[in-house]
């Protein structure tokens, strides 16, 4: 995760960092990113990036965090419990909206390249079986539709039936 020093950035400069970070890997997997085009975009010296984050798997690390908390910040609302129709509609929209073209590719990569290399987070490991098992329905859907978007209406439709039958 980011150091300290990063913390203490502006705001503007922590979003120019950012967006290069997702601009960098929605275009290349870690193993292919480069901090020289990171450091290039954001407009930062090297040396900076390095007092920023250790290195270019820390700095991923910090933008999954920043994709997912944007990808969730629907379910942030305080409901606990969504219809199989709001489930379909947050993926269809996430899916469908051109304004996340950059965290969709961001996750395309994440399923195609980069997903063993992170370790699962804590509120994965907290959740109960039955909240386990909904989230990995809805994962592999997002998954599966990332892959191969002309399968998405078969996709969302299994879903749906497999979460009315959970519900």
């Amino acid at each position: 995760m980011p150091s300290q020093t990063f913390d203490n950035l502006s705001h503007e400069k922590q979003i120019r960092i950012q967006k290069a970070l997702l601009d960098e890997f929605s275009h290349y997997s870690l193993a292919e990113a480069q901090v020289a085009r990171i450091v290039k975009e954001a407009k930062i010296a090297r040396g900076a990036f390095y007092k920023y984050f250790a290195d270019l798997t820390d700095a991923y690390q910090y933008e999954f965090k920043m994709v997912m908390r944007e990808i969730h910040r629907p379910l942030k609302g305080g409901q606990t419990k969504l219809s199989p129709n709001a489930i379909l509609t947050m993926i269809s929209d996430f899916i469908n909206e051109s304004e996340n073209a950059h965290v969709r590719e961001f996750v395309t990569l994440y399923y195609q390249k980069n997903r063993y290399l992170l370790s699962p987070s804590q509120a994965e490991l907290e959740l109960s079986g039955s909240k386990w098992g909904v989230s990995i329905l809805i994962h592999q859907t997002i998954r599966d539709i990332l892959l191969q978007p002309q399968q998405q209406p078969f996709f969302l439709r299994r879903l749906k039936e497999n979460l009315e039958k959970l519900s």
